[in-house]
């Protein structure tokens, strides 16, 4: 793609790894140095296919290095570890919403990473 060389190419792909995959194009405006001309180019180029699924994070097991994401801070993820300790097993993902630090906005943004096994 015109404009993208190969520092900006490797954001990219360092970003979407991080992820754990892209779920939406808009998601490139993340991207250090990704401009805007340069990210319609790339959203008239290329799609995310409405099947794909992101690798996730599994609310009721994973460990607070395996919490990390670049949606989840390590407060975040210290805070859901420790209200897993409290109160058990996550049953849904809007269990997340009575950790007083978590929004709804933070939920709808990190929900397609997450994982209730």
């Amino acid at each position: 793609v015109f404009g993208i060389g190969p520092t900006l190419s490797k954001r990219i792909q360092t970003y979407r790894e991080k992820l754990g995959g892209f779920v939406s194009l808009d998601q490139l405006s993340e991207v250090y140095g990704l401009d805007s001309t340069v990210r319609a180019r790339l959203q008239t180029d290329f799609f995310v296919a409405p099947s794909f699924v992101p690798r996730q994070i599994d609310l009721n097991t994973d460990h607070i290095e395996t919490l990390r994401h670049p949606y989840i801070t390590r407060r975040e993820a210290q805070a859901i570890i420790a209200y897993r300790k409290q109160h058990g097993r996550f049953d849904s993902a809007e269990k997340l919403l009575e950790i007083p630090l978590l929004t709804t906005a933070w939920l709808e943004k990190v929900r397609p990473y997450l994982a209730i096994l």
